[in-house]
């Protein structure tokens, strides 16, 4: 059987980490032919020879050059299907989603972060779905002198994500952002939810995921965080599905206030903490690969499929995951049930 040609745009680790390698070592080798693509030879993931099958060493993604690069790269290889391993990277290969289309290729991810973050704040602002109070800033020394900076989240237009703790972090988090900073809003590091939807062309959702994130980075990447099952959410996720008309996986950023969760961003792709499907199923990337290639036809479930809880990602020098038999990850869920 031929294998289906897939690319994964970013492969870093560490400090700059993204969902590539992980994304990748969710590929079936024996259905998929692996193919990474890399801006920077020093992106960790190029090195990991079980999980790739190609390497594609192209300009940045944020070059003017890329697009031209990645169409040649759909020949090459004869991709099928490109998957982002970050809101920044889809933010750029949306640019080209035409032409890649045209090569016979498709984007696996939901627009851009740019584009789902404003749908998301025009549907919020109509009362449909619950968004985390946010407010507007124009410079770093107006975050800096925002309320919420002592505890805060700022978010950049492209995806990028920042916590503050004081003045001098909120001002510096806006200068690392840059110009595309464009709001804050007050947060609470202990009660933070991540969940990815993969829906179908119609903003039905096929599966899910949703973790209680227990440790992250200043850029807000989980480094360990356990998976849990709640109605509530569940319910949540479907309404975001439906109410934004998702076509292509996202990720959820959630805070839970007062027992209500609330919504603090959509953005496109796959989360960092991928790896935990493959634990204990189901295999969300082979649906949203499906649903996106063969469309409906190709995905008939009776309800949306569900990772169970119970499932410990942790990103150290190598992503651990563990399953809910396992007694560390029994004890983290019954702490945060």
């Amino acid at each position: 059987m031929n294998r289906i040609a897939i690319a994964v745009v970013g492969l870093a680790d560490g400090p700059e980490a993204t969902a590539g390698t992980g994304i990748l070592n969710c590929l079936s080798a024996h259905r998929f032919l692996r193919v990474g693509v890399i801006a920077d030879a020093t992106e960790a993931g190029a090195y990991q020879q079980r999980l790739l099958d190609k390497v594609a060493l192209l300009p940045p993604p944020s070059s003017p050059t890329f697009v031209a690069a990645m169409l040649d790269c759909i020949s090459t290889f004869d991709l099928k299907a490109i998957i982002p391993g970050s809101a920044a990277i889809a933010a750029n290969l949306q640019i080209g989603a035409v032409e890649f289309a045209a090569r016979g290729a498709c984007l696996i991810q939901s627009g851009s972060a740019a584009y789902l973050d404003q749908l998301f704040s025009d549907v919020a602002s109509h009362g449909a779905l619950p968004m985390l109070a946010r407010d507007a800033i124009q410079s770093p020394e107006e975050a800096g002198a925002h309320p919420a900076c002592f505890s805060g989240l700022i978010q950049g237009e492209h995806g990028t994500r920042k916590k503050c703790f004081d003045t001098w972090q909120a001002i510096r988090a806006c200068e690392s952002i840059g110009d595309s900073a464009k709001s804050i809003s007050a947060w609470d590091s202990c009660q933070v939810f991540e969940a990815v939807i993969v829906p179908d062309t119609h903003g039905k959702v096929l599966a899910s995921a949703t973790v209680r994130v227990l440790a992250d980075d200043d850029n807000l990447r989980p480094w360990m965080a356990v998976s849990v099952q709640n109605d509530e959410l569940d319910q949540l996720l479907q309404r975001i599905s439906s109410q934004l008309c998702l076509d292509g996986p996202v990720q959820v950023l959630l805070q839970q206030v007062n027992s209500q969760f609330l919504i603090a961003s959509v953005q496109p792709g796959l989360p960092i903490w991928i790896e935990i499907t493959r634990a204990a199923g189901p295999d969300l990337l082979a649906i949203a690969i499906d649903s996106a290639l063969q469309g409906e036809s190709a995905i008939a479930f009776d309800r949306p499929q569900r990772v169970p809880a119970g499932i410990l990602f942790s990103q150290s020098a190598e992503d651990l995951v563990l399953n809910d038999q396992h007694p560390l990850a029994a004890q983290l869920q019954s702490q945060n049930r």
